[in-house]
């Protein structure tokens, strides 16, 4: 879990009601501090001075790619559609071999943002796998996801690491 650590908070007074750390306590009980801060949403540590931080925990971007203040313009599918026409290409170069095709997945800009889904389903490939990745089994995630079948979860780890070869 990542946090984002001592951001300046600019508050009206008595803007808030949280518990509110000495520098020295925070320095003390970090470990504790971000338990309090992952359980809670916040903490707030103020120094000597009056300065006062906020610690929470930072939210992650949508993809590992995402590069915050770059905006390639492009939508997940667009992404996914180069990626596919690229791979396309080279295989062509490569003595005729064919693309993997993935029937499984699909992508439409007007759902979920164009990222690859299940079927057409609501369901990100993505989201199937990190769930792979928390330990879940392929029944787990179908028991979970009902409408998804054990042949889209195989399905949707090809297509992840098709996407990264």
């Amino acid at each position: 879990m990542l946090f984002l650590l001592l951001l300046p908070l600019l508050l009206h007074p008595g803007g808030s009601h949280l518990k509110t750390y000495t520098y020295t306590e925070a320095r003390r009980r970090l470990a504790a501090l971000l338990d309090e801060a992952q359980r809670t949403g916040r903490v707030q540590i103020r120094r000597r001075e009056g300065q006062l931080f906020v610690l929470q925990p930072a939210t992650q971007g949508r993809s590992p790619l995402d590069v915050p203040g770059v905006s390639a313009g492009l939508l997940a599918g667009d992404s996914a559609a180069w990626l596919r026409e690229e791979r396309r290409a080279a295989g062509d170069h490569q003595g005729g071999q064919d693309a993997v095709e993935f029937d499984r997945i699909t992508t439409d800009p007007g759902q979920m943002g164009g990222l690859p889904c299940i079927r057409g389903l609501r369901i990100p490939v993505g989201t199937v796998v990190d769930m792979v990745a928390d330990g879940m089994t392929p029944a787990d995630i179908v028991d979970t996801l009902q409408d998804l079948q054990v042949e889209d979860i195989e399905q949707a780890l090809h297509y992840a690491a098709e996407s990264v070869r």
